[in-house]
């Protein structure tokens, strides 16, 4: 599943541009802010693959917005289209924040619908690495490389990993040692009984003390201890 961010501060067209993504995959996680402000909120918990921002917000430049957004490692490359009701902000946006393309108002909706598919169907490639781990399962050992694992928890005294393949039980083994094994991977522990991957989290819940984090296709999730909280935005935002 997809996560578009479309930033516009005009309510009826932000919803109407929404409406035309929503027709492209019902699946897909949009998310609506209408400024600066609530964007860069939405961030902390929320990883994007593809942002729509309109350049002229009541809080500021749409230009504003992603040179902070491009801040981020995790954003360095990642597809952004501008809304504009005027071409000559065209030419600033492709050289300063190097944008996909730009839209302009009214919204052409074939045309938003053919872009966004073109898009998503050609996403920055994230480097990724074949690091692993080799785990002793009753007498067998097994290979788990790290960016298959979506995250471990600790249940009683054994250890699940959970992974794109299905579940792998440990017994006895302590969450320290994994952190330990996996402390230079983009596993990161977030709770006393939690470690997860960052590269696979859809979003994360902080509307209780203590946070849950979704995975993209997996219904399971993980939680967030207070101590790991703050530790866990940085991470997510040097990505």
């Amino acid at each position: 599943m997809y996560s578009i961010m479309v930033v516009e501060d005009h309510l009826t067209q932000r919803k109407n541009l929404v409406h035309i993504l929503k027709q492209i995959n019902s699946a897909s996680n949009i998310i609506e802010a209408d400024g600066i402000h609530q964007a860069l909120e939405l961030l902390k918990s929320n990883c994007i693959d593809l942002f729509f921002l309109d350049i002229e917000l009541l809080d500021g430049s749409g230009l504003e917005l992603a040179e902070e957004i491009r801040k981020s490692k995790a954003y360095e490359f990642t597809w952004i289209v501008f809304i504009t009701c005027y071409e000559q902000y065209a030419l600033e946006a492709y050289k300063g924040i190097h944008c996909y393309e730009y839209i302009t108002k009214p919204y052409n909706e074939e045309h938003i619908k053919s872009l966004t598919i073109k898009l998503l169907d050609n996403l920055p490639v994230k480097k990724t690495n074949n690091a692993f781990m080799l785990i002793d399962i009753e007498g067998i050992s097994l290979k788990i490389f790290f960016h298959d694992i979506i995250f471990i928890e600790i249940y009683k005294k054994d250890s699940i990993i959970h992974t794109v393949y299905g579940q792998h039980k440990i017994k006895r083994m302590a969450l320290k040692n994994l952190v330990h094994m996996t402390e230079k991977s983009e596993l990161k522990q977030v709770h006393r009984a939690y470690i997860v991957n960052l590269n696979r989290i859809k979003s994360i819940d902080r509307t209780k003390s203590t946070w849950n984090i979704c995975f993209e296709g997996y219904s399971a999730v993980a939680l967030v201890g207070s101590t790991y909280q703050k530790t866990l935005i940085e991470n997510m935002l040097n990505r």
